[in-house]
């Protein structure tokens, strides 16, 4: 056995997901990746989607109280349902099939059902997919404050590289910097 000096791993799909400033947008490069990176998050988005589908309603009756958990109590930036989302309901569909998981009987009643997306947004809320109804369901809480999220394409006003302005209602406009930082 003989010392050698470490060496850095690189992974092309990983150096894709650099100049992608939106988390969101990074999930579906990561799972398409053709090497070990893309092999790695395959079969773990196909394990943690096969697990969260499972756990509807031993956890929770409603999917988006799983992503407020893990979100609020781990530090997630998304919940699996909206990394699920991300990556599309579908194409996770196949990941698990792949991987060999069982897909939730649910899951395959909500693609039958012409629904692709566990999330939507409807005049400025966050609806889920409300699995005994079987349709989109606004999500409760939000009446009595706004998420800039499910506003930010439909109300723009005016917009350059630097910042936005968005009408959100009864006189006001929401100045928002989008620049590295946010710096002026």
């Amino acid at each position: 056995l003989e010392y050698r000096e470490k060496k850095r791993a690189k992974f092309a799909t990983l150096e894709l997901t650099k100049t992608i400033d939106n988390v969101v947008d990074r999930f579906k490069v990561l799972v398409a990746g053709k090497d070990k990176a893309g092999e790695f998050y395959r079969k773990s988005f196909a394990a943690m989607f096969a697990y969260v589908q499972n756990r509807i309603p031993e956890i929770s009756d409603e999917l988006y109280r799983i992503d407020d958990g893990l979100r609020a109590g781990f530090g997630w930036e998304h919940g699996p349902f909206q990394i699920w989302d991300a990556v599309g309901v579908a194409e996770g569909v196949e990941l698990m099939k792949a991987e060999g998981h069982k897909v939730a009987t649910w899951v395959t009643e909500m693609l039958a059902n012409g629904e692709t997306s566990f999330y939507s947004v409807k005049d400025g809320a966050t609806h889920y997919y409300d699995i005994p109804a079987k349709v989109q369901t606004k999500k409760p809480g939000q009446d009595s404050f706004i998420i800039l999220d499910n506003i930010r394409k439909s109300n723009e006003v005016w917009k350059n590289s630097g910042a936005v302005i968005e009408d959100l209602g009864d006189g006001i406009l929401n100045l928002e910097f989008q620049s590295k930082m946010n710096t002026i």
